[in-house]
């Protein structure tokens, strides 16, 4: 199988998010995988004590995970925890624009691209950031936040192969001659159906399957990026998430802001009559 190590992480990954989320349609049929720019966190000063991390998201960023819509679940490798911040680091703004600088598939994968544009290799640190089941190949997909974090992966790369288009290079076309291990050979088994490997750089995907949403961006004459969960840091014209204050997990305030906290239901508890609140049958959406 070729999910790592090598051209093809990119488009295995890619192709394994729409089963994954395909499967869940079957449960909830408008259900879609969210991407986590974990460069929001990137930007706290602690970001552990992002809201991401409250009960109104992904629950407990250090430990046994007790609260949200995951806590007390239970996987093959053990009891969901995590350990965020304990080793490696985030993905910050500068890795995004040096792997925007770059023009072909080889320049940001495996076995060609340098650590500062190697897209697998930046996205290892933040499996090893968040820590405990997510920093291991065999147990990272049991935590919900694998699948949110392998979403800004394509996301990024879908950015990447829209200015690949710009610059007048098909990325449909740009798969490297030089793969590495055998596994990544355009026309080996991707290992997932029928598919090949070269089927993982196809357009068909955001052309016909699904598209993203852009990053969030601060928004002139507004102290919001366009959600109630973040705020602009005009200081450095950059979204960030609100915080968990010393009130409790339950009460995320915005950095830098006084006054009382702002109280918010959390996401999956507005869902409605399509609410799972059973938490070992929670579809992810």
């Amino acid at each position: 199988m070729s999910a790592h190590g090598g051209p093809n992480f990119l488009g295995w990954h890619r192709t394994y998010l729409v089963l994954c989320e395909n499967a869940m349609r079957e449960k909830v049929a408008n259900v879609t995988i969210p991407y986590w720019d974990n460069t929001l966190e990137e930007a706290l000063p602690v970001p552990r004590q992002s809201i991401l991390f409250s009960p109104l998201f992904m629950g407990t960023a250090n430990g046994q995970v007790t609260e949200g819509p995951f806590a007390f679940w239970s996987t093959p490798f053990g009891p969901l925890g995590r350990d965020v911040g304990s080793d490696r680091r985030l993905m910050n703004p500068n890795d995004i624009s040096a792997i925007m600088s770059q023009s072909i598939i080889a320049d940001i994968t495996n076995p060609n691209a340098p650590e500062a544009t190697n897209m697998e290799e930046l996205h290892n640190d933040v499996h090893v950031y968040v820590g405990h089941i997510m920093s291991r190949i065999e147990s990272a997909s049991y935590d919900p936040l694998f699948y949110c974090h392998h979403a800004f992966i394509d996301y990024l790369w879908e950015e990447f192969r829209t200015n690949q288009r710009m610059r007048g290079i098909d990325p449909s076309r740009d798969y490297p001659r030089i793969v590495g291990e055998q596994a990544h050979q355009p026309l080996a088994s991707m290992g997932l159906g029928r598919l090949l490997v070269i089927d993982g750089i196809n357009d068909i995907f955001t052309r016909r399957i699904y598209r993203y949403e852009r990053r969030p961006a601060c928004v002139p004459n507004s102290n919001t990026c366009g959600s109630q969960y973040l705020r602009c840091d005009w200081s450095r014209q950059r979204c960030v998430p609100l915080i968990m204050n010393q009130n409790g997990p339950n009460m995320p305030q915005a950095m830098g802001q006084t006054g009382p906290p702002v109280q918010v239901l959390p996401w999956w508890a507005r869902q409605g009559s399509n609410a799972n609140t059973n938490q070992n049958q929670f579809v992810f959406g």
